[in-house]
């Protein structure tokens, strides 16, 4: 995109501004479909995801080379682009250093993907972890992540970020019924593997299966009992250490490891 047309594009309107600051709210998102992301890279992965971009937002005294790139593809994809001040778009911005790239995206479709591997994310309330677990997902290959009721929000804005783009490209589902769920995957095939501290089986001496569902609860509270009796083996990851539990993002990252070391 030239400055030229970059001149041209239209102004982000006072209305447009209210609106996307109201997407911080989960309630505006929920009614909206709609969320906002920010970022260079993270638009791109909206980008190459196909994601639905309402439009894009862009500020030329904040982007980089590296966004002008990005909006000359928006722009030959005909997503409308609008110009908006550096005082404006630092007003949107939930960063200290904004990259002057946004997008207002529709939320994705839920979806599971039946694959040999599944996370199963329980009252994980933290949007740091909920966002690492995605980017450690998709590092890994893993089929789908399930998040049940009471999760953090997906389209939370720390989520979203610390997901670095990943939540385009791992195919989830929220609000989830996990024992619901679980006993649909058994009749699958799936093996449903659970995750405690004090479990007396460890991580190393499981036996690894051809289809299995992990689910993983809070550092603070686990899973919860009525998950962890529909489970068909709980483990616990061995440590050496003082600590007497891991981060969840750790603890799942750990996970995503060990299962996914003999499929590679």
């Amino acid at each position: 995109m030239t400055d030229h047309l970059f001149e041209n594009a239209p102004s982000l309107s006072r209305r447009q501004i209210q609106f996307i600051r109201s997407l911080a709210g989960k309630k505006v998102r929920d009614q909206s479909g709609q969320f906002f992301i920010e970022g260079v890279r993270i638009c791109e992965e909206a980008y190459q995801a196909r994601a639905a971009i309402a439009y894009a937002v862009a500020c030329p005294q904040l982007i980089s080379e590296r966004g002008r790139a990005l909006l000359a593809s928006v722009e030959l994809s005909d997503i409308p682009i609008h110009r908006v001040s550096a005082s404006g778009f630092k007003s949107l911005s939930s960063t200290r250093s904004p990259q002057g790239i946004g997008m207002v995206v529709s939320r994705m479709q839920p979806h599971l993907n039946p694959g040999p591997i599944i996370m199963a994310l329980d009252h994980i309330r933290d949007p740091g972890n909920i966002g690492t677990l995605f980017r450690t997902a998709d590092w890994f290959g893993i089929s789908s992540i399930i998040l049940s009721q009471g999760c953090v929000d997906v389209y939370n804005d720390k989520v979203v970020r610390s997901s670095m783009g990943a939540i385009f490209k791992v195919p989830f589902t929220e609000n989830a019924d996990l024992i619901d769920i679980c006993n649909q995957m058994k009749t699958k095939g799936y093996v449903i593997l659970g995750t405690a501290a004090n479990a007396d089986t460890s991580l190393v001496d499981f036996q690894n299966r051809d289809k299995i569902l992990c689910a993983l609860g809070s550092e603070a509270e686990g899973l919860s009992p009525p998950l962890l009796n529909s489970c068909d083996a709980v483990i616990s990851i061995p440590g050496n250490g003082k600590s007497d539990s891991l981060n969840a993002a750790i603890a799942g990252s750990i996970l995503m490891y060990h299962l996914t070391l003999e499929r590679s």
